[in-house]
């Protein structure tokens, strides 16, 4: 479950920012590209946003050794020189015994509730734009 959410929020961060990139840009593009090719953009980004899924790639430019319990671990970049480099305390619970991405979790279904809320409220508003129509 832990690995589920984290993979979900760093692929949902990272085409929020592609997709704020793309709406600054977007001015630009408007003189060079096509209304349909621009579309197709969008659609790439909203594929992206609903299929949380990147491919993994092996070889890294940046290796990162996390053997051993050493508080500081060794970064090698490429095949040169290695690097100690103090790493900060993981990002601390708000709530003591819950950890962060069970939090993120319940934003997460949280925020997946919101179309029930939405959909009641237009039911209740179409209810009360009736209720005047049948007293009248």
């Amino acid at each position: 479950m832990k690995y589920v959410v984290v993979t979900l929020l760093l692929c949902s961060a990272a085409m929020s920012l592609l997709a704020l990139f793309y709406m600054a840009v977007t001015p630009l593009l408007a003189k060079r590209y096509s209304v349909t090719g621009r579309y197709y953009a969008w659609l790439v980004i909203v594929i992206g946003l609903i299929i949380p899924y990147r491919p993994r790639f092996d070889h890294a430019i940046v290796k990162v050794d996390m053997t051993g319990n050493s508080a500081m671990p060794v970064i090698r970049v490429g095949r040169g020189i290695s690097a100690a480099v103090s790493v900060p305390d993981a990002l601390p619970s708000a709530v003591p015994g819950i950890s962060w991405w069970l939090i993120a979790a319940a934003v997460w279904m949280g925020g997946g509730a919101m179309p029930l809320l939405v959909a009641w409220l237009f039911f209740r508003h179409y209810r009360f734009l009736k209720r005047p129509q049948r007293w009248s």
